[in-house]
């Protein structure tokens, strides 16, 4: 229990440093959070809404180190968020690559931003070009 507990005061205090001033702190405390697993995506999922785009990728690189337990919340920021936010949610759950994305993912190719119909469009080839799929059928043919 003590280990929980510990992870807990380390989640609170990179969360505390998400909010800092300083934008590097914030990308420290992203990369760092996207170590610490399932604990970490809303903290992560909030950093996506940063106003510095290097704070907002770096959340996303993050979730994406967490995996299959960001989905969801990633699935969500492609219906709630804006452009900045899409754009790396897209991204992020190419790289995790979780069918369940799908499509949303080729609802976002209409976005009327290009930066996430662009990032829709690399993290549909991501899941397509993954080993055995079974989502490789209902991905669209993707323009270059």
């Amino acid at each position: 229990m003590a280990g929980l507990g510990n992870k807990n005061l380390e989640i609170a205090s990179l969360v505390q440093s998400l909010r800092d001033y300083n934008p590097r702190s914030k990308i420290k405390a992203a990369y760092t959070l996207g170590t610490l697993g399932e604990a970490a995506v809303n903290p992560l999922i909030a950093a996506l809404g940063d106003e510095d785009v290097s704070v907002r990728w770096n959340a996303a690189f993050a979730l994406r180190n967490i995996g299959r337990a960001a989905v969801e919340p990633l699935i969500h920021c492609l219906e709630k968020g804006n452009p900045s936010v899409r754009a790396p949610a897209c991204w992020a759950l190419g790289m995790i690559g979780d069918i369940r994305a799908v499509p949303h993912l080729i609802q976002a190719l209409q976005d009327e931003s290009e930066s996430v119909r662009r990032a829709a469009t690399e993290a549909l080839r991501k899941v397509r070009n993954r080993g055995s799929n079974p989502s490789k059928a209902a991905i669209p043919p993707l323009e270059s």
